[in-house]
């Protein structure tokens, strides 16, 4: 569950922590995009600010699971060529790695 943001810059580091961004670099520079400020016209002008994500993505939640089952078997079955991108090795489901093993697709590694 993602925690309420404090601040567009602070916020970077839950995102290395959790590993969702591997790079603190690529966290500094792309986590602030985002989140919004939330303006209260009632505040005075130096109250602490307040930011949420741009996206509710909580709340989107019960669809995951759905969105990815039977992709990667659906990727081996098309026809035509494939190339698979990954981040680490560590990124291939079962389905994925046997049909690297057979030479279905063939994967390229982008390790930092």
């Amino acid at each position: 569950m993602l925690q309420r943001p404090s601040s567009p810059t602070t916020n970077s580091s839950p995102s290395t922590r959790s590993r969702t961004i591997r790079n603190t670099t690529s966290a500094r520079i792309s986590v602030p995009s985002l989140l919004r400020q939330d303006l209260d016209p009632q505040a005075p002008s130096d109250a602490a600010k307040s930011w949420t994500w741009r996206t509710d993505l909580a709340s989107t939640q019960p669809f995951w699971e759905g969105w990815f089952a039977g992709l990667s078997k659906k990727f081996l079955e098309a026809k035509g060529g494939k190339l698979l991108l990954l981040a680490g090795t560590d990124r291939l489901d079962k389905e994925l790695m046997i049909g690297q093993m057979q030479g279905l697709s063939p994967a390229v590694y982008l390790i930092t």
